[in-house]
């Protein structure tokens, strides 16, 4: 469904075009390129967006940013095709950093602005262009009131991160949580925070799991049972085998303190 319509120019946003589209299996756009700010919400299903920076894989609940003159190009998956709305927009208004900075965010927040748009998609109907509008407006205002717009987002994204890991690795948190509480598509979270702190996301985690047990093994009143929960991993012979690719020893012979103990890599 998609109507377009000459329109009247409206105060720092003027609609360009708005719709809902249920897609076939491998169903594709582009590459093309636009003049103004589209952006498109997944309402179900997933699929790829891709653009100079990557491939992106997006599912229910994300958005993905097609900025005025980037060439982009987006498919439904072969099995499970997205349906998604989408709207774009002239504007020559500061936008919400984010939105200039991710490619791809996680925020189901947006879903009613969403599944509300398509109601305004013949903008020549009274009214349409003003309620697209406004639908905008909030669309901006709850970007900026749920992801913040105080520090540079890499350095935000990044620094929050670093603090969850750190708080929670106990508990067997991944990479795919900390990327949805922050809003972020795990792929761009995970390109974001390597580029920014030169390791995955993963392996971040992962050393601050085997130093932490590390410390725990020295003390033996701990068994490696103690210590595998202890460190987040619920399966002890799941950590004797990470415990041994990051020593070169098992846990066991790290607790007797053989000589086989290794000097830390």
């Amino acid at each position: 469904m998609r109507t377009k319509a000459p329109t009247q120019r409206l105060r720092d946003i003027t609609p360009e075009q708005c719709g809902l589209m249920h897609c076939a299996p491998s169903y594709s756009f582009g590459p093309a390129v636009r003049g103004y700010w589209l952006i498109h919400y997944i309402l179900s299903g997933r699929g790829s967006f891709t653009n100079d920076r990557g491939t992106h894989e997006v599912r229910a609940g994300d958005i993905f940013i097609i900025r005025p003159g980037e060439v982009t190009f987006y498919e439904a998956d072969a099995e499970t095709p997205w349906s998604y709305s989408w709207a774009g927009f002239h504007t020559e208004l500061e936008l919400p950093r984010v939105l200039y900075s991710s490619d791809v965010l996680h925020v189901p927040f947006l879903e009613e602005i969403f599944r509300t748009l398509p109601e305004y998609a013949d903008l020549s109907r009274a009214g349409a262009p003003e309620l697209f509008t406004g639908q905008i407006y909030c669309l901006l205002g709850m970007l900026r009131q749920r992801l913040g717009v105080g520090a540079p987002d890499a350095e935000r994204h990044i620094r929050a991160a670093v603090s969850i890991m750190e708080r929670e690795y106990q508990r067997g948190i991944d990479v795919s949580e900390i990327a949805e509480r922050l809003h972020l598509n795990r792929s761009y979270f995970t390109k974001l925070f390597t580029t920014v702190m030169k390791c995955s996301p993963g392996d971040y985690l992962y050393e601050i799991r085997m130093a932490r047990a590390a410390e725990l093994l020295a003390r033996p009143e701990y068994s490696v049972g103690v210590v595998a929960a202890s460190v987040g991993y619920s399966d002890p012979f799941v950590f004797s085998r990470a415990f041994r690719r990051r020593f070169g020893c098992s846990p066991r012979e790290y607790l007797r303190g053989s000589s086989d103990k290794p000097k830390n890599k």
